[in-house]
């Protein structure tokens, strides 16, 4: 199915689906970290770095926040998704500097 999107959409249009969010603000990402999927994980991570801008990165899918103001960091270890949490972070260190990275896993509040 992601080969399908990507031989057949624009990059801007698989971007507005990887970015869109559902009833509850919860993003692609939000969706594929509750539900353990680390192969859709993956693809996305291969996506991103090279198609998709850091900022983009930071603030639409590793740090974006749902309705209840949790990222997917907070998803991934209320539900001891250890795995997808080591992903998340090796992506995030490819394209984020530790300063980033720390001031959102730390000292970001929910709203």
């Amino acid at each position: 199915m992601w080969d399908l999107a990507e031989d057949n959409l624009t990059r801007g249009e698989v971007n507005n689906k990887l970015f869109a969010t559902d009833h509850k603000g919860r993003t692609f990402l939000h969706l594929a970290t509750l539900n353990n999927e680390l192969e859709v994980l993956q693809k996305l991570g291969v996506w991103a770095k090279y198609k998709l801008t850091t900022e983009d990165i930071s603030k639409k899918l590793l740090f974006a926040r749902h309705h209840n103001g949790s990222t997917i960091w907070n998803c991934a270890t209320g539900l001891w998704r250890t795995i997808l949490l080591q992903k998340l972070l090796e992506w995030a260190k490819e394209k984020l500097r530790a300063g980033e990275i720390t001031k959102e896993l730390f000292f970001s509040h929910r709203s």
